[in-house]
């Protein structure tokens, strides 16, 4: 179980980072800057920022 959740945490993790890097190769921004533009965005439109970042990795692999 605890493994489970740990590796759960560790895969979260990557997504989120992965999303933060492309924000910051785009936009020309640092990680600060891209995890708040994540968080915010994920703020307004209610979507959990794991989901976010999920979705625009996907959107990238189509």
């Amino acid at each position: 179980m605890l493994i489970e959740q740990l590796e759960q945490a560790l895969l979260t993790n990557r997504i989120i980072a992965l999303a933060m890097g492309m924000l910051m190769e785009r936009h020309t921004i640092d990680s600060s800057a891209a995890w708040d533009r994540l968080r915010e965005h994920s703020n307004r439109s209610n979507i959990p920022v794991t989901q976010l970042a999920q979705t625009m990795i996907q959107d990238v692999e189509r």
